[in-house]
């Protein structure tokens, strides 16, 4: 384990930097490639062990993410999907702009996300749509599959190996898109068609977290410690311009605010609990990210116990780095 390398010189433009949370896993970091205005949020897992990972301007990485780029034990159709899709196993993964990997999602590579052409007319109107780039929600997964851009999958669905889920198309929620016909025909049960709803939506979400990457940079910044454990939300957004601090002993916000640096999961902004933060420690497991740096405040009363891994809870629903995050040299 190491510290990771900044990726690139220290005293960058924070407007154009992109920010990983601390305690983001790296695996094999030289293969790992971040653009500019990338968010990488806590406790996500960036792989390049068996392929690189290359992630695009203003996306972003949320909370619990596990993108590998590459995996080895696929089934023999699998690899035939792969190679018919043109995705060789070491070409690893790379997205395009403005693609949003939301909680709990993860990528197998080889994959693409957020390429190839935008050309479908909306309303029959002529012309062509705005970009919204891609969307793929809660604990979706990408495994091998191809998705062009203005187009995502819905929570909790997969696109299968070799799949090319075509510009103007969204995968509803849990379902397993497994071939071409699936991905290309809405009366098949699968998928639906994008609306402005969905476009505006991403916007915002791409919006958020640009914001996040260019205020946590700053954050870190002013001390490197600010950006460790119980902490500071970053402040400097419309949607949220105050840096906050958790508080403990009321869900009203009232209590005492805390800050430790050295604390095992990432609790940051303005969230309150009625626990003591002792109480907290002993029944939160690992892994845990609580998040209000989209407005706040966050309440939470009494838990029984805090399950691991789960995913962040944000109050609303550059390339520069010198946050440190947990790197290993193979894998």
């Amino acid at each position: 384990m190491r510290d990771n390398r900044p990726v690139c010189e220290h005293d960058a433009p924070a407007a154009e930097a992109s920010f990983l949370d601390p305690t983001v896993n790296m695996w094999r970091p030289r293969h790992i490639h971040l653009a500019e205005r990338v968010y990488v949020a806590p406790f996500a897992t960036l792989g390049a062990g068996k392929a690189p990972v290359k992630i695009g301007p203003e996306s972003n990485v949320q909370d619990n993410v596990r993108v590998r780029g590459g995996v080895l034990n696929r089934t023999s159709a699998d690899r035939r999907s792969l190679r018919r899709a043109a995705l060789r196993p070491g070409s690893g993964i790379r997205t395009g702009e403005r693609v949003i990997l939301a909680h709990g999602s993860s990528v197998r590579g080889p994959a693409r996300l957020g390429v190839g052409p935008v050309k479908h007319v909306p309303d029959g109107m002529g012309g062509t749509v705005e970009d919204s780039g891609v969307f793929v929600s809660f604990g979706a997964q990408v495994d091998g599959g191809i998705i062009e851009r203005d187009s995502g999958l819905s929570a909790l669905s997969r696109l299968g190996p070799g799949v090319r889920l075509r510009s103007g198309f969204i995968v509803l929620p849990g379902k397993n898109v497994t071939t071409q016909a699936q991905a290309d025909r809405p009366a098949l049960g699968k998928v639906r068609p994008i609306v402005e709803a969905d476009r505006e939506f991403n916007a915002g979400v791409v919006e958020v977290n640009v914001g996040l990457a260019r205020e946590y940079t700053r954050l870190s910044r002013d001390d490197a410690s600010n950006v460790l454990g119980a902490n500071f939300d970053p402040g400097g957004n419309e949607f949220d311009e105050e840096r906050d601090l958790p508080s403990v002993e009321s869900d009203l916000c009232t209590g005492p605010h805390v800050r430790d640096p050295h604390f095992r999961n990432r609790i940051i902004g303005d969230s309150c609990f009625e626990d003591s933060f002792d109480a907290l420690d002993a029944k939160m497991g690992r892994s845990i990210s609580i998040r209000a740096d989209e407005g706040g405040p966050f309440g939470r009363a009494s838990s029984p116990g805090w399950t691991t891994r789960s995913s962040s809870m944000p109050w609303r629903a550059p390339t520069c780095v010198w946050a440190t995050a947990r790197t290993t040299a193979s894998g």
